[in-house]
């Protein structure tokens, strides 16, 4: 069969321009396999001289943090874990209820490392009732990635001024957190945690969220601009990350930014899985060879994650002042729940 001269140049052609591509590709190989420039270091030596407008004191500030720029350089991090794929394979079986985001987050992981490229996933909303372990996931994905993790509490956050920068104009005014956590940062691909993104006090001339639809769009999240220092960040590779218990007060424009994930109450044996990750995280970090004795799990499982937490460390403290090896249902708090009371409702974790 003829095939059509005009269809084999087409494809010529692409394969032409996948070729150079991929030589571009290859060419700059190591600046893509170990970190991205994430400011320009001309524009940050051009702020030195241009704030005769700006009070004394900042003159001071603004000088203290060129001098610590200049210092750290542009260029931070993006490389990930590098079991990364395997970490999030052991996360879905300790958090199942978290399999959705999991799957998600693991083909962009795999985008990012089969391309060389750094990590670019959509913003996350996590959506469910309080105690199913939104917070503790995302501590807990973070750890699997190898990234920093930066939370912001959105239920008093008031005006955008955490996230973005108070303006120049405030004699007080500050950097926000996308500054601290991509100019004085370790990583071009943090994980910023906006938590309880519904209770986000809303007002008209200091909307906490207005900065987000900038934020969260790529385009114009690679020349971010802090309120506080004229300085343009490429945030086009932070994590996001959200928790909400609703949608409501979120505009669908906002909302259209998200993945949004509804995360369901755990089963029995879920729960009993993250009070088993939860357990080996505390024993791990106290350093002691110390071992959670029967029943123990089983009474931690009605728990939040973060009552598990801290049942199992004032459990471990009095397990080591009695100069037990192993924790026992009876170190544990007096005061938890306990598992018949939560038998006799539908069974999730209790509210924090």
């Amino acid at each position: 069969m003829q095939r059509d001269p005009f269809q084999l140049k087409l494809k010529f052609d692409s394969l032409e321009t996948l070729s150079a591509l991929m030589t571009r590709h290859q060419g700059d190989a190591s600046d893509i396999a170990d970190a991205l420039a994430v400011f320009d270091p001309a524009q940050l030596a051009a702020l030195g001289q241009s704030e005769a407008s700006v009070s004394k004191e900042l003159q001071a500030r603004n000088k203290r943090l060129i001098d610590e720029l200049r210092q750290r350089g542009p260029r931070r991090a993006l490389a990930l874990h590098p079991d990364a794929l395997a970490r999030l394979d052991e996360l879905r079986a300790r958090l199942p209820h978290f399999g959705e985001v999991i799957d998600e987050l693991g083909d962009q992981v795999a985008l990012a490392r089969e391309a060389r490229r750094p990590l670019r996933a959509q913003p996350l909303l996590l959506l469910g009732p309080p105690g199913v372990g939104k917070s503790y996931f995302c501590n807990q994905l973070a750890d699997a990635l190898g990234l920093p993790t930066h939370r912001l509490a959105m239920d008093n956050a008031q005006g955008s001024a955490l996230l973005s920068g108070s303006a120049t104009f405030w004699s007080n005014s500050q950097t926000g957190l996308v500054f601290k956590a991509l100019a004085q940062g370790t990583h071009c691909s943090p994980l910023i945690l906006l938590d309880e993104l519904d209770k986000a006090p809303r007002d008209a001339q200091y909307d906490p969220l207005a900065s987000l639809h900038g934020l969260l769009e790529p385009s114009t999240a690679q020349h971010f601009e802090d309120s506080s220092f004229g300085l343009q960040l490429d945030a086009r590779f932070v994590l996001w990350v959200t928790t909400a218990n609703t949608l409501e007060g979120l505009d669908a424009p906002l909302r259209s930014r998200f993945s949004v994930h509804a995360i369901p109450a755990p089963t029995r044996e879920q729960a009993r899985r993250i009070a088993v990750g939860v357990a080996q995280d505390v024993v791990a970090q106290s350093g002691l060879a110390m071992e959670v004795g029967p029943g123990v799990l089983d009474a931690l499982a009605p728990l939040t994650p973060r009552q598990q937490r801290q049942s199992l460390e004032r459990a471990l403290a009095r397990a080591v002042r009695h100069q037990r090896l192993s924790i026992q249902v009876e170190d544990l708090p007096a005061s938890r729940p306990r598992l018949g009371e939560n038998l006799r409702r539908p069974f999730g974790f209790v509210p924090v």
